[in-house]
């Protein structure tokens, strides 16, 4: 198998650990399901991996000048890569300021892109962040929107921008990569057809019986609990839970009439280009 980097890009809250939990259940069957060890390759806003992978510490940078360093960090760590990394990201598919992205096509053998009804994202992004419901719906559509923006302290992660929900989606879909589309929906609805076809994209060998087991040893109830039993360090200090709810369908019951509105005005067009039909 050669190696190199597929993205495993979302929106926030949008099942991105439930598919990383996944990928490890099915890679390393025989670790049993660690929560707390996530081993698929990181995270692309990681200050350390960018870091590591330049050779220099960005501590001194501006967001800007970072932002021209990403892609040369992430095409070197795609060379020098003897495994598939399958690594998370949060980030829209953006340009810096010399008008160069800051994920080439180039550097990547492909993107999973995993996406969730919006009503169900800002239900969950408002217990993420500690935040209204009101706050979560406005967030999502900002175009301005950024995470780990911060004046005062030096983050773990570098700043991201995320733009607003429709727009981040659309920025992937619409790329140069060689995109695959999952619908959070289509993972618990539709499993094992849905999880076959992430396997296969993402260039994993594996038969039915070994992707069930995987889909078995993942599911959201074992991983609420075990975050019950043991914590998770991915889990924001606002947050009171990580592994929440993780139904579909919450938003519409959630959600009051102006926010639903609001959503889709916002992201009408997105909404029915995914079948996510109001």
């Amino acid at each position: 198998m050669n190696g190199g980097i597929f993205w495993l890009a979302s929106y926030p809250k949008s099942g991105n650990t439930w598919t990383r939990t996944f990928l490890n259940a099915l890679m390393r069957p025989e670790q049993g399901v660690d929560i707390n060890k996530l081993n698929t390759g990181g995270i692309a806003s990681s200050r350390s991996l960018i870091e590591n992978a330049l050779g220099l510490s960005l501590e001194e940078s501006s967001s800007v000048e970072i932002e021209l360093l990403r892609p040369i960090a992430y095409r070197f760590l795609h060379q020098q890569a003897q495994q598939p990394e399958y690594i998370k990201i949060h980030d829209a598919y953006v340009l810096n300021v010399q008008q160069q992205p800051l994920f080439p096509a180039d550097a990547a053998k492909g993107v999973l892109y995993i996406v969730r009804h919006p009503y169900d994202v800002a239900v969950s992004f408002a217990n993420h962040n500690g935040s209204s419901l009101q706050e979560a719906v406005d967030i999502m559509c900002r175009s301005d929107y950024r995470m780990s923006k911060s004046k005062i302290r030096l983050n773990s992660q570098v700043e991201q921008r995320l733009l607003s929900w429709s727009e981040h989606v659309r920025s992937w879909l619409d790329s140069p990569h060689r995109v695959h589309l999952m619908r959070y929906e289509d993972m618990q609805h539709s499993s094992l057809a849905t999880f076959s076809a992430l396997a296969s994209f993402l260039e994993i060998g594996a038969d039915i019986s070994q992707i069930q087991n995987a889909i078995d040893a993942c599911h959201f109830n074992k991983l609420k609990e075990k975050e019950l039993q043991h914590g998770f360090r991915e889990k924001p200090v606002k947050a009171p839970q990580f592994f929440r709810s993780g139904k579909v369908g919450e938003g519409a019951e959630r959600l009051n009439k102006a926010q639903k509105q609001q959503l889709v005005s916002c992201h009408l067009h997105m909404m029915q280009r995914l079948d996510y039909v109001p």
